[in-house]
């Protein structure tokens, strides 16, 4: 049982970078926010299409102050006394996440707050594991089926079919 005032949830795949871990390190001394998450970058280059949707991705996540399940930090007594993750979804739990985040974090005068300076550095494996058709489901999936299929475990094939 994690013991600190923080928790920091990093995906395997990803690799922070000196200067965000510093930039973290930063934030946290300041004990001003609540939690947030980082921008993303790919640990390789992809095809305009796909690259489209990390930007974007990254636009989502400063403007609506939105968490990426591959960084997430937050208080501890914030993760405890909301409940953390939900437990009844099997992917998109960290946008939910951090919804609850910034709600508990608005009721003490805390921001929820995105790093964008320094990105995190995420794999790009899972585009060349599918094919362009199975990408497309999951962002399709994504965009305008969640709430319909978010409980579903085979609609997210990407994170649950083994493929590594």
């Amino acid at each position: 049982i994690a013991k600190g005032q923080w928790l920091v949830f990093i995906d395997a795949d990803s690799i922070p970078s000196e200067a965000l871990l510093l930039d973290l390190k930063e934030t946290l001394k300041a004990d001003r926010v609540v939690g947030g998450g980082a921008t993303l970058c790919l640990d390789r280059e992809l095809p305009a299409f796909w690259m489209m949707w990390v930007h974007a991705w990254n636009g989502i996540s400063r403007c609506f102050r939105l968490a990426a399940g591959s960084f997430v930090y937050c208080r501890a007594e914030a993760f405890r006394d909301t409940g953390g993750f939900p437990q009844d979804c099997y992917t998109g739990e960290e946008i939910w996440f951090s919804r609850k985040l910034k709600a508990w974090g608005r009721k003490k005068g805390m921001p929820f707050k995105v790093l964008s300076r320094h990105p995190l550095m995420t794999s790009a494996r899972k585009v060349s594991l599918y094919s362009r058709g199975e990408l497309l489901k999951t962002l399709i999936f994504s965009m305008f089926l969640y709430p319909f299929v978010r409980q579903r475990k085979g609609a997210w094939f990407m994170w649950y079919d083994g493929r590594r």
